[in-house]
Protein backbone atom coordinates (compact mmCIF):
# COMPACT_ATOMS: atom_id res chain seq x y z
CA UNK A 1 0.00 0.00 0.00
CA UNK A 2 1.24 3.31 -0.84
CA UNK A 3 0.73 6.19 1.12
CA UNK A 4 0.29 9.68 -0.48
CA UNK A 5 1.10 12.67 0.94
CA UNK A 6 1.16 16.23 0.35
CA UNK A 7 4.46 18.40 -0.90
CA UNK A 8 3.38 20.74 1.86
CA UNK A 9 3.23 18.29 5.23
CA UNK A 10 6.73 18.81 5.98
CA UNK A 11 5.87 22.62 6.60
CA UNK A 12 2.64 21.81 7.82
CA UNK A 13 4.92 20.04 10.60
CA UNK A 14 7.46 22.98 10.85
CA UNK A 15 4.21 25.15 11.51
CA UNK A 16 2.60 23.16 14.12
CA UNK A 17 6.18 22.75 15.64
CA UNK A 18 6.42 26.74 15.72
CA UNK A 19 2.71 26.99 17.39
CA UNK A 20 3.39 24.88 19.98
CA UNK A 21 6.99 26.57 20.80
CA UNK A 22 4.97 29.73 20.73
CA UNK A 23 2.76 28.33 22.93
CA UNK A 24 5.10 27.20 25.47
CA UNK A 25 7.50 30.17 25.13
CA UNK A 26 4.08 32.29 25.95
CA UNK A 27 3.19 29.96 29.51
CA UNK A 28 6.86 30.86 30.17
CA UNK A 29 6.62 34.85 29.94
CA UNK A 30 3.03 34.53 31.56
CA UNK A 31 4.21 33.14 34.58
CA UNK A 32 7.71 34.01 35.04
CA UNK A 33 7.89 37.71 33.39
CA UNK A 34 4.44 38.64 33.67
CA UNK A 35 3.38 36.88 36.83
CA UNK A 36 6.63 37.34 38.57
CA UNK A 37 7.82 33.79 40.28
CA UNK A 38 6.48 33.99 43.60
CA UNK A 39 2.72 34.75 42.14
CA UNK A 40 3.24 31.26 40.63
CA UNK A 41 4.59 29.64 43.31
CA UNK A 42 1.82 30.85 45.61
CA UNK A 43 -0.61 29.90 42.65
CA UNK A 44 1.06 26.39 43.13
CA UNK A 45 0.60 26.42 46.69
CA UNK A 46 -3.53 28.00 46.51
CA UNK A 47 -4.02 24.24 45.07
CA UNK A 48 -2.08 22.37 47.27
CA UNK A 49 0.97 21.44 45.64
CA UNK A 50 4.51 22.09 46.81
CA UNK A 51 6.36 25.12 45.59
CA UNK A 52 8.92 22.90 43.97
CA UNK A 53 7.08 21.81 41.59
CA UNK A 54 6.28 25.70 40.44
CA UNK A 55 9.81 25.72 39.69
CA UNK A 56 10.13 22.23 38.03
CA UNK A 57 6.91 23.15 35.74
CA UNK A 58 9.02 26.36 34.70
CA UNK A 59 12.03 24.18 33.80
CA UNK A 60 10.15 21.49 32.33
CA UNK A 61 8.26 24.32 30.14
CA UNK A 62 11.82 25.40 28.96
CA UNK A 63 12.82 22.04 27.86
CA UNK A 64 9.73 21.12 26.62
CA UNK A 65 10.03 24.65 23.90
CA UNK A 66 13.86 23.54 23.28
CA UNK A 67 13.31 20.01 22.59
CA UNK A 68 9.48 21.19 20.28
CA UNK A 69 11.88 23.66 18.56
CA UNK A 70 14.62 21.72 17.37
CA UNK A 71 12.69 18.73 16.96
CA UNK A 72 14.55 16.70 19.12
CA UNK A 73 12.62 13.64 21.14
CA UNK A 74 8.99 15.60 19.84
CA UNK A 75 6.41 13.26 20.24
CA UNK A 76 7.92 12.27 23.66
CA UNK A 77 8.01 15.93 24.49
CA UNK A 78 4.12 16.14 23.26
CA UNK A 79 3.12 13.15 25.89
CA UNK A 80 4.94 14.60 28.44
CA UNK A 81 3.66 17.73 28.55
CA UNK A 82 0.30 16.52 28.57
CA UNK A 83 -0.30 16.13 32.44
CA UNK A 84 0.66 20.07 32.64
CA UNK A 85 -1.58 21.58 29.79
CA UNK A 86 -4.14 19.22 31.12
CA UNK A 87 -3.61 20.38 34.87
CA UNK A 88 -4.11 24.27 33.29
CA UNK A 89 -7.06 23.59 31.33
CA UNK A 90 -8.77 21.92 34.95
CA UNK A 91 -7.26 25.15 36.80
CA UNK A 92 -8.12 27.84 34.09
CA UNK A 93 -10.70 26.19 32.19
CA UNK A 94 -13.65 28.18 33.76
CA UNK A 95 -12.41 31.59 33.17
CA UNK A 96 -10.38 31.14 29.52
CA UNK A 97 -7.45 30.97 28.46
CA UNK A 98 -4.99 33.25 30.18
CA UNK A 99 -7.78 34.90 32.32
CA UNK A 100 -7.30 33.88 35.74
CA UNK A 101 -9.70 36.22 37.57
Amino acid sequence: MKTCTAPTAPFGALLLRLVLVGYWAVRWWFEVAFRRMPATVSLFESVGLPAWLAWFDISFEILVAVLLFTGVLFRIACLTSLPILIAWMIIYGKNGFYFPS
